[in-house]
């Protein structure tokens, strides 16, 4: 059953206006900090206003530090208004037909997943289910179950509000309808449900594991799940030390192919390029794996994959399958069984 969201009642201009309030402060802030330097690093520092260098280095330190704080707030009253303006995933499927992305992962993680990559005092860097939003939103709009009790969403996946004593059957539904399931593995029980039932209704290629751990907690993933197929050995993987990294973040990538053969993917470690452009560079080829999708009920008209599976294409008329069928550039008329359109 799905529950509307629990957002306080917060009107459109006023969160627009808290995002604009929130810029405006982290920028001033930022603009007083690099004035601040100009008496340090000016010969006579105004004529010799601020006194000796030492008085002008300790006024620069006060008030940089001052203005970084205020930026932060800046920053907070900014993100605040943007999770105001986040929108519903019934909101976001409205307007988006394409089969969903559905991301799942702890909702323990969800602090941590919302902490951005890095620490600007401008602009406002990105956090990691921000990042996975726009890299598979190519794919279909992405949704995830929201955290019960949480007052807003965090930034990222249209979120769906459902009766927590009933999850694992919509989570079981999306699944069957979305184009792609993002898991993000951890050790909560929730989560092991989650990896065990999609390999069982899913097929492999639908199917996508993020993992947030190096060597030793990538292989205690592996035993933990022996009765899955066997994943590959973590030959490519770096050890536990972070090297400059967050703590907690990807380290690498599980897709499937065939029946259930498990692949790598390595998110590597460059000192000339962020950890952003290194998860981009490493999940944007996974976006063209990914089969096409079956159109749901107001889709677009147009050619999506045979639900018969005896050719490779049916023509879809925007609200039912015709007998337009293809196959190796040739079009046939052909019904669609009746099972299979189940």
């Amino acid at each position: 059953m799905s529950l509307p969201p629990p957002h306080p009642p917060t009107s459109t201009k006023e969160a627009k206006r808290l995002v604009r309030r929130g810029r405006l402060v982290a920028v001033t802030a930022w603009l007083i900090s690099v004035a601040s330097v100009t008496p340090v690093v000016t010969a006579r520092g105004f004529g010799g206003l601020f006194g000796e260098l030492w008085f002008r280095v300790l006024v620069c330190v006060g008030v940089s530090s001052v203005s970084l704080g205020i930026a932060r707030v800046g920053q907070r009253r900014w993100i605040e208004g943007q999770r105001r303006l986040a929108p519903r995933a019934a909101d976001v499927l409205g307007r988006d037909h394409r089969a969903p992305v559905l991301y799942l992962r702890s909702f323990a993680d969800d602090g941590r997943l919302a902490l951005p990559f890095e620490q600007a005092q401008v602009h406002r860097s990105i956090s990691e289910e921000e990042l996975l939003a726009e890299i598979f939103t190519a794919a279909g709009p992405v949704i995830a179950l929201g955290r019960p009790g949480e007052e807003l969403p965090e930034l990222g996946a249209a979120r769906l509000y459902v009766d927590p004593t009933s999850w694992q059957g919509t989570v079981g539904d999306l699944m069957r309808t979305a184009r792609l399931t993002l898991l993000r593995v951890g050790t909560t029980p929730g989560v092991e449900w989650e990896l065990r039932h999609a390999m069982s209704v899913l097929d492999p290629g639908r199917l996508v594991l993020l993992l947030p751990f190096g060597r030793a907690g990538y292989e205690q993933f592996r035993q933990s799940f022996a009765s899955l197929p066997s994943l590959p050995p973590p030959t490519r993987l770096e050890r536990d030390a972070d090297k400059g990294r967050r703590r907690g973040g990807l380290r690498s990538v599980v897709y499937f192919e065939g029946q259930w053969s498990p692949r790598l993917l390595t998110i590597g470690h460059s000192w000339n390029q962020s950890e952003v452009s290194m998860i981009r560079k490493t999940l944007r080829p996974l976006v063209a794996r990914i089969p096409p999708a079956s159109p749901r009920a107001g889709s677009a008209p147009g050619w999506y994959t045979d639900p018969g599976k005896r050719y490779e294409h049916r023509y879809w008329d925007g609200s039912a399958w015709t007998r337009h069928v293809a196959s190796n550039g040739f079009v046939f008329r052909h019904d669609l069984a009746p099972e299979s359109t189940r």
